[in-house]
């Protein structure tokens, strides 16, 4: 299985099950889940694959995002140009849909999406109009008259839709046909609900966090108009505000956090945990002992960090300090022993051996992901081509990241590479640019660094936000006090994997509540 599908597949499942938790809960508020863009943090957005994991989250209504081609062919596609969501270039009202088609909508959000493709309105519509997940249509661009005229024909019809048009003069357009679908218009406050049910008659109002009020929802019930909140990205806290009122929708694009909130009392639900130098490391293991990769795999860890070293023999093996005091008691640098000195040594607490990498991953081989930070000194291409025979031998590049800057060279295309705060403006500046990012990068720092602008930023351009929460970071506070107060921050923002040392996976074994 591919490794970025393998990790969508752990949390659509964590969500699934999230989601049938909820099922009574949801029902009981009546509030219908709108997935914006479809399942856009798990998959690329307006994709087949995006569409599915809506689906598997126990989406409502699928977003979809109407743009026609030169040809007039109806393609779901969010932004005026192809540009940031495909590898070609233009405005898609530009573009023949033989063009279209050929296009790769997935590589620039991870790289195991290669290969998706823009999703015409037809085949949505031909997939999803007798399940139970409807379609939101959020018509762009082109010509409204034709459209309506086909989706009715594809099967679009008042039971199983709705429509929205960002341009008020389009909306007009489209109430003028009388076409008998429902429509949706957004109202800034509770002042302008009436003129603007005058003029549109919506089945469906929108309204953000900020807009929302008792008094604008009871004007729109009494007109039996249904009230959509809107929340875009990942504000956690506001879902929270909108629970306040009396809502029947939800646009969003977090709806398995949104179910788990509804449903646990206000919890968040589980991150994916990366387990710090090579598994659980307490006062029970070392690291890189066996045990505590044993140990990590039970508690649930999804993925470990590996220092990988070399011998001066060229023998890679697992092992994080430059000497080898602090573990096994023997006063030499890493570069200075031969494997065959160095397999008899024994760890000073747990009597265990070194292992080679290629033994390491043979333990992690279909159980863990990894995250490699390079320790060499001599960061050669003979290295680097040992390093890819292990983890290929033991399929071990499926959602593959890297610590390591110079891997850059030797596994770009084929792995994510973290990057530190102070280097998010280079990554914002190939953003603005077009250039592809989230399926390049991941955006990780010590806990204590990352901020609400650096964190919203990464989740804009829809990179990985993976916190270091180490022992080592928290010098001026007792640990636990700071990783705790870190941990509950970052998942406040939105943050779903985690770096840590295994001290602190005590602080996910209990619910987060906002």
């Amino acid at each position: 299985m591919n490794g970025n599908r393998k990790l969508v597949n752990w949390a659509i499942g964590v969500m699934a099950f999230f989601t049938s938790l909820n099922a009574d809960a949801q029902a009981a508020r009546d509030i219908e889940l709108v997935v914006h863009r479809g399942g856009n943090r798990h998959a690329p957005e307006n994709t087949l694959a995006a569409a599915e994991a809506a689906k598997k989250m126990g989406a409502d209504y699928l977003e979809m995002d109407v743009r026609q081609s030169k040809d007039g062919v109806y393609y779901n596609m969010h932004d005026e140009s192809v540009d940031r969501t495909t590898d070609g270039i233009g405005k898609l009202a530009d573009l023949t849909s033989g063009y279209i088609e050929q296009l790769d909508a997935g590589s620039w959000y991870r790289h195991g999406f290669k290969d998706e493709h823009v999703p015409a309105i037809e085949e949505l519509v031909g997939l999803y109009k007798d399940s139970r997940m409807k379609l939101y249509v959020d018509f762009k661009a082109g010509d409204i008259a034709d459209f309506v005229t086909k989706a009715k024909a594809w099967g679009v019809t008042s039971e199983n839709s709705f429509f929205y048009f960002g341009d008020w003069e389009m909306a007009k357009e489209f109430v003028a046909l009388d076409t008998g679908l429902p429509l949706k218009i957004k109202v800034g406050k509770e002042d302008d609900f009436d003129s603007l049910y005058q003029a549109f008659h919506p089945e469906i109002i929108e309204v953000e966090p900020a807009n929302v009020s008792k008094e604008l929802i009871d004007k729109a019930h009494a007109k039996g108009v249904k009230v959509m909140g809107w929340i875009a990205q990942d504000q956690r806290k506001a879902y929270l505000d909108l629970l306040q009122y009396d809502i029947d929708m939800m646009n969003l694009d977090n709806p398995d956090v949104f179910a788990s909130l509804l449903q646990n009392s206000k919890a968040l639900p589980d991150p994916y945990l990366i387990a710090h130098r090579g598994g659980v490391v307490e006062e029970l293991y070392e690291e890189y002992d066996p045990q505590g990769l044993e140990e990590a795999y039970k508690r649930g860890y999804g993925m470990v960090e590996v220092d990988v070293c070399e011998t001066l023999d060229g023998v890679l093996f697992v092992h994080h300090d430059r000497d080898f005091k602090r573990v096994y008691g023997v006063d030499k640098e890493v570069t200075e022993v031969t494997w065959d000195e160095l397999k008899h040594y024994r760890s000073l607490r747990a009597g265990f051996s070194p292992m080679t990498f290629d033994e390491y991953a043979a333990l992690c081989e279909g159980r863990f992901d990894l995250m490699v930070d390079v320790k060499s000194v001599n960061k050669t291409p003979a290295y680097y081509e040992k390093l890819r025979a292990v983890l290929e031998k033991h399929g071990l590049m499926e959602n593959l990241i890297f610590l390591d800057r110079e891997a850059r060279r030797y596994f770009w295309g084929e792995a994510r590479f973290g990057v530190r705060v102070r280097e998010l403006p280079e990554i914002v500046n190939r953003y603005q640019r077009a250039e592809d990012v989230a399926c390049h990068f991941f955006l990780f720092d010590h806990g204590t660094e990352l901020t609400a602008q650096s964190i919203r930023m990464a989740q804009k351009m829809y990179m990985e936000v993976i916190p270091s929460v180490n022992i080592g970071h928290y010098k001026l506070e007792f640990h636990k006090t700071g990783a705790g107060r870190d941990i509950k921050y970052n998942r406040s923002m939105g943050v779903t994997s985690f770096q840590i040392d295994s001290d602190y996976d005590m602080f996910f074994k209990e619910s987060l509540t906002l």
